[in-house]
């Protein structure tokens, strides 16, 4: 954990489609904060032409369309149990992740600059395998039973469960994410239930990070 700030940072996990958006998008209704999405800067990083260069001699032709990359044909090449899928999730981590955790700590220094706002949400799914809890003064785990999940993920993104299960497979699991987790909400219930712990939680941080 790094040393306190005046505007604390808490970093957002959970198994996919588990609610991090939600936790976040709760906060910035209510509170004054600045959130910080580790995915949306990923989706920027792919559109610069060095990174899609590099992407496309590794991966090949097939993941790029109309020039940019199909994250979906991606995604498969990088996500599974095979011995060259994670060969393809190492080589990708090695192009992405530097610039990407660059992006994320300046996003961060510029937030904590202005004074501003009561914390900044670090919203980024891979938060603890890539390293990235070193932003955070602390992690809040949202937690929803995978069944929950798996709906979510199969009416929202369309995935086929096998796609779900491999994707899943390829982060810390449910359980060493509990464990590594300052806080955690508990994503059951109705929405102002499950609101009214995030609320409680964003409370707890922000009074000890005074």
């Amino acid at each position: 954990m790094p040393s306190r700030h005046s505007i604390p940072v808490i970093g957002v996990i959970g198994g996919i489609a588990s609610g991090k958006s939600f936790f976040a998008q709760t906060l910035a209704k209510r509170k004054n904060v600045v959130i910080v999405n580790a995915d949306a800067v990923g989706h920027a990083l792919l559109e610069r032409p060095e990174i899609r260069r590099r992407i496309q001699e590794r991966f090949g032709d097939g993941v790029v369309e109309a020039g940019n990359i199909n994250r979906r044909a991606l995604g498969q090449m990088v996500f599974g149990e095979s011995p060259d899928h994670a060969r393809a999730k190492t080589d990708l981590e090695a192009i992405v992740h530097p610039p990407l955790a660059a992006e994320l700590h300046r996003q961060i220094l510029e937030a904590q600059a202005t004074g501003q706002a009561e914390a900044i949400i670090l919203d980024a799914a891979i938060l603890l395998e890539a390293g990235w809890r070193k932003f955070c003064d602390a992690v809040v785990m949202i937690d929803a039973p995978p069944e929950l999940r798996w709906q979510r993920v199969q009416t929202t993104r369309g995935w086929s469960h096998s796609e779900f299960e491999a994707r899943e497979a390829s982060q810390l699991s449910i359980e060493e994410k509990r464990a590594a987790a300052d806080y955690i909400v508990k994503n059951v219930g109705t929405e102002d239930e499950v609101a009214q712990q995030c609320l409680q939680v964003f409370n707890r941080i922000t009074d000890e990070t005074l």
